[in-house]
């Protein structure tokens, strides 16, 4: 599992406390509660979530489901909606996106929130269970830092993968950039023959320069 899809599962887990639950190593389960409604009464979806390796470039696998006061043909044109949405925000976390879409669609009377007017990204922190006898509470304030700290985490985690990239990027030299590189690694010594080197003659230089004024 990649860094950022831990930092998003410790968000999420933060976010929504009790109704969020680990399936396995790569699958979520959070149950959403329609906005103010009463935790033991109002509307719930659960929304199942299974991470792929390359998340968030591609999108996970969703499972979607009524757990109270929707019946099955309400919530069975859900699943096609959240992952048009899901579409739309490939290349970044998206749960906590997903989640809100899909409390603003309970609230909309199980309609396409986006089509009634609404937007996930518009949709206010409080419908979050704040309420919750555990746990800090979420508030627009705290979320915003968490979110700020989040991004500027995940900027710092992509400038790390870039400057990894560029540094494999060696592997991809041109010919002559190889043929120069390894010339450049060449031990010249190993090739020097001592032995060549004594037998051959010396050379007086002096001599040569009274020859030539001999001629």
């Amino acid at each position: 599992m990649n860094d950022e899809i831990e930092m998003e599962l410790q968000a999420l887990e933060s976010i929504f406390f009790e109704d969020y639950r680990l399936v396995d190593e790569s699958t979520i389960s959070i149950e959403l509660l329609e906005p103010g409604g009463d935790p033991e009464t109002g509307r719930r979806v659960e929304l199942k979530v299974t991470y792929t390796a390359e998340y968030p470039e591609c999108l996970p696998t969703f499972g979607i489901r009524g757990v109270r006061g929707l019946t099955r043909a309400q919530v069975e044109p859900l699943h096609k909606l959240v992952t048009k949405k899901a579409e739309t925000l490939l290349g970044q976390p998206m749960v906590y996106d997903l989640c809100t879409y899909i409390q603003e669609w309970i609230e909309n009377g199980a309609q396409d929130p986006d089509a009634a007017g609404g937007s996930s990204n518009d949709a206010p922190v409080e419908m979050m269970q704040a309420s919750k006898k555990h746990g800090t509470a979420v508030t627009k304030e705290n979320f915003a830092e968490w979110k700020a700290a989040f991004d500027e985490e995940m900027e710092k985690e992509h400038t790390k993968k870039k400057a990894s990239r560029e540094k494999n990027g060696e592997l991809k030299l041109t010919g002559r950039q190889l043929f120069d590189k390894a010339m450049g690694s060449v031990d010249w010594d190993l090739f020097k023959d001592e032995e060549l080197d004594e037998d051959l003659p010396e050379f007086d230089d002096e001599e040569d320069e009274e020859e030539e004024e001999e001629e």
